[in-house]
């Protein structure tokens, strides 16, 4: 099935003087690397944000005409447990009552994820040993999901989402001028280059760079000093699987009440 992709471009500006680290116990390049570090976070929270937004706006929207385990709500289009003891495991359970058979990437609200964290934490010799609850699945916390995601009908929280894994496309894309690279970061033309994500996840910027002489004693420099002019970006399309059957996604939302 061809599906028409949808982008996200999520950019920050940055700058910095030259001479900024002349009199400071951080040189300019410490300093540079960290800014760098703070507009990379910066981004990463945004396309969390949007990631999560995507997956609670493309949820299913049906369920099986019965349900055990759990009350399916067709007004919030969430499946609602009452038991929290037992929720990932009746989690788990409607899952499987909807054909989904194998490992399941859960996205848990600020209330559920302290839940799992003890689920796991338990073993086979505790009094009342629930890990078995979790196996199987790739709990992330995330805690837009209740706040600024899904908090209207769950105004409580304890709302996660569930999809099988492999169902959920995360697509970046890097134009090639950024790719080839162009130019020199220390001209007024400026250039164009990449960098790689700190933090390890499989994002790559682009980052288009430019010099000018400014004054800059007001805010920390020299009056005969240079400004580096960045401006970070990333392009981020998302697609969840798709299925023929009309509102019915592999999407899940639970929550508990």
């Amino acid at each position: 099935m061809e599906v028409t992709l949808s982008w996200g471009t999520y950019t920050e500006d940055y700058g910095i003087l030259l001479k900024s680290g002349a009199d400071n116990v951080m040189s300019n390049a410490e300093m540079m690397a960290d800014g760098f570090r703070q507009v990379q976070r910066n981004i990463r929270e945004r396309i969390g944000k949007a990631l999560v937004t995507a997956l609670h706006a493309g949820r299913t929207t049906t369920s099986n005409s019965t349900v055990r385990n759990a009350t399916f709500s067709a007004a919030n289009d969430a499946f609602e447990i009452e038991n929290s003891e037992m929720f990932f495991a009746y989690l788990k359970s409607v899952m499987t009552q909807h054909k989904y058979l194998g490992n399941l990437d859960i996205i848990t609200d600020s209330v559920l994820d302290p839940m799992a964290r003890k689920i796991a934490a338990q073993g086979q010799f505790a009094g009342t040993n629930l890990a078995y609850q979790l196996q199987g699945m790739n709990v992330m916390p995330h805690d837009i999901l209740g706040t600024e995601v899904a908090v209207s009908a769950y105004p409580n929280g304890g709302v996660a989402l569930a999809l099988p894994q492999n169902s959920f496309a995360f697509i970046p894309f890097v134009d090639e001028t950024y790719r080839n690279g162009w130019g020199s970061f220390e001209s007024f033309n400026g250039g164009y280059s990449t960098m790689v994500d700190d933090s390890g996840l499989p994002l790559t910027y682009m980052v288009r760079g430019y010099s000018e002489k400014v004054d800059g004693s007001a805010l920390g420099g020299t009056t005969d000093d240079i400004k580096y002019n960045f401006q970070i970006s990333c392009n981020v399309a998302t697609q969840i699987a798709q299925i023929s059957e009309s509102g019915e996604t592999p999407v899940y939302e639970f929550a508990l009440v």
